[in-house]
């Protein structure tokens, strides 16, 4: 069962939104397992609820921006491969995380003809170039 909002702890991230995910417009996933890993990834992501920030605001009702919880997580694209929502190599990282440098690709113009040949094998290998089949001779006499 999902707990309604004043029964869910807004200070634990599995718990934060969980409430808020319950009968979402595009969709009948409703099960509380997928919704507290839902919950706590948007809290990861450093967002909060209003409640919250009512809760941290002092009697002016300023909040300072020192009490506010840190972003744990950010987004990267893909470092390689087409720039998708379904490429796999992109996804959520730990915030801090290094960039990874995308991989260049030679120009093959600067390559020796030994390193060209080289890839080229590399490619008949792998079977992305394909070399036509020999035919046989079709040829015909004309009388």
């Amino acid at each position: 069962m999902i707990p309604p909002k004043e029964e869910c702890d807004l200070w634990n991230p599995e718990e934060r939104f969980l409430w808020a995910l319950r009968n979402m417009p595009d969709g009948p996933m409703t099960h509380p397992s997928f919704l507290k890993k839902w919950s706590k990834h948007l809290s990861e992501a450093g967002f909060l609820h209003v409640d919250q920030l009512k809760e941290l605001a002092n009697a002016d009702g300023f909040v300072h921006v020192s009490q506010l919880p840190e972003q744990a997580i950010e987004f990267r694209v893909a470092p390689r491969g087409p720039n998708v929502d379904y490429n796999p190599a992109a996804g959520w990282v730990e915030k801090g995380t290094p960039v990874q440098k995308p991989p260049t690709v030679p120009d093959i113009k600067q390559l020796t003809a030994e390193e060209n040949a080289a890839m080229i094998a590399q490619y008949l290998e792998a079977g992305l170039i394909q070399l036509p089949l020999p035919q046989p001779d079709t040829a015909q006499e004309l009388t």
